[in-house]
């Protein structure tokens, strides 16, 4: 939602400063679209590059005791 709604503002912002600069509305609609698409993409690039180098094999599957840790964190803070 967030990308799509940032799509909109740069395709919108780059289409009108097109337009002011004396650009056909075809041109300056083509201009807008292709730097928003261009934002996308690399939203798109850095959101993987972060999962892939961020997300870790280590202790998944294992159980986590929950009411454990919540009553050792209470302990320790009182």
């Amino acid at each position: 939602m967030g990308d799509a709604f940032g799509f909109a503002i740069l395709a919108e912002d780059r289409t009108a400063s097109r337009s002011r600069a004396g650009d056909t509305a075809a041109t300056a609609l083509t201009e807008g679209f292709r730097i928003g698409f261009i934002a996308t993409a690399v939203t798109m690039v850095v959101g993987v590059l972060v999962a892939v180098l961020l997300l870790r094999e280590d202790g998944r599957g294992e159980k986590v005791d929950i009411v454990g840790a919540q009553a050792a964190a209470l302990e320790g803070s009182g």
